[in-house]
């Protein structure tokens, strides 16, 4: 699978190239459905992650309940220090980022169809 880099230097490279464009437009939505989907993994993973963290500490190795529930401030920082909410951090902007990319591919084949109409 391609960077976000490399999709805008191809973005860049095939503005005029319709048959490529194309081909990068198809790229990018099956990884942005296979990304989408591991970004849901996760966030089903998040909601376990959260009431666990919240509410259970371990005390001696062994988990006990919290007396005072932990922020959801507190609790988004620590799942975000912990590498799976990085992994859907990275995943968010990847998925959006991938979603723009589509979108000038469509913009772009739409704006040479129409210039080939006139």
């Amino acid at each position: 699978m391609k960077t976000l880099k490399e999709y805008a230097e191809e973005l860049k490279k095939y503005a005029n190239s319709p048959n490529e464009l194309d081909d990068l437009l198809a790229e990018s939505t099956a990884d942005y459905a296979f990304y989408t989907e591991e970004l849901l993994n996760i966030k089903l993973g998040k909601a376990k992650f959260w009431v666990d963290l919240k509410t259970k500490h371990k005390i001696d190795g062994k988990i006990v309940d919290r007396e005072n529930p932990l922020s959801d401030k507190l609790t988004e920082q620590l799942w975000f220090a912990d590498e799976i909410g990085q992994r859907e951090l990275r995943l968010k902007y990847k998925v959006k980022a991938l979603e723009k990319i589509g979108s000038s591919c469509r913009a772009v084949l739409f704006n040479q169809e129409r210039e080939m109409r006139m």
